[in-house]
């Protein structure tokens, strides 16, 4: 038997109702304490590092993070299962 992830639905649900569409939200893609990939984007460059999340996140939600090697903490995106994406501004801080 293959376990099979079941959505989180956005309200309390009782036995029998018909599900729609706009009851489900997707599951998470980060959970809080996964280490993720962090892709910092900057003008013409690319890092990747690796960092600890600091809270759940769904697709295209932002989250907290700590980097793993440094203890720093940043904020990105969820841009896929496991990754998370930063961009650096002109200043030279991570969004």
């Amino acid at each position: 038997k293959v376990p099979v992830p079941v959505p989180d639905t956005y309200v309390a649900l009782r036995a029998g109702v018909v599900l729609r569409p706009s009851d489900l939200r997707p599951l998470p893609w980060i959970r809080r304490g996964d280490s993720v990939t962090v892709r910092v984007n900057g003008a013409g460059f690319e890092l990747r590092t690796v960092a600890i999340a600091l809270a759940d996140a769904r697709p295209g939600e932002e989250l907290r993070l700590r980097n793993a090697q440094t203890g720093r903490a940043l904020q990105g995106r969820a841009t896929a299962p496991g990754v998370v994406t930063a961009t650096v501004t002109a200043f030279g801080t991570a969004d």
